[in-house]
């Protein structure tokens, strides 16, 4: 949404590119949630997807291997749609560009509080801190 908005409402990714530099907070963030749904370690979605594919495994391998193929293809599709929107030469409409602007705080606001659990909160809640056994 935010990039679309950037974009004066133009979704064709084909249609973009470049654009890591006149929308820093739009990128930070798409980076972060990219990382994390790709199952970076550390990071939020790692955990989850670890988890469920842990737990699938023991239940049907063949349903593993699905879970596993699906969390590869969202992986690449997402870093396809990074490296279309943000990196690589700009496919912007000429008269588009110079009007290229990052969105006001009241968008980029939720998507930096949407980054922060992305990073911390998988920590948190993944890792092993100390004596885990509950009484």
């Amino acid at each position: 949404g935010s990039v679309i908005h950037a974009m004066g409402g133009e979704q064709d990714m084909q249609k973009m590119g470049g654009l890591r530099t006149k929308l820093p907070w739009t990128y930070g963030t798409f980076l972060i949630g990219t990382l994390a749904i790709a199952g970076v370690p550390l990071l939020a979605g790692f955990f989850s997807k670890d988890a469920i594919l842990g737990s699938t495994f023991g239940a049907s391998p063949v349903l593993w291997g699905i879970g596993l193929l699906t969390a590869g293809l969202t992986a690449f599709y997402m870093w396809r749609l990074m490296g279309k929107t943000f990196y690589g030469t700009s496919r912007v409409d000429p008269h588009v560009e110079p009007k290229i602007h990052e969105s006001p705080w009241t968008m980029w606001l939720p998507l930096v509080l949407l980054a922060i659990p992305s990073i911390f909160l998988g920590m948190a809640l993944g890792l092993p801190f100390g004596d885990s056994t509950i009484a």
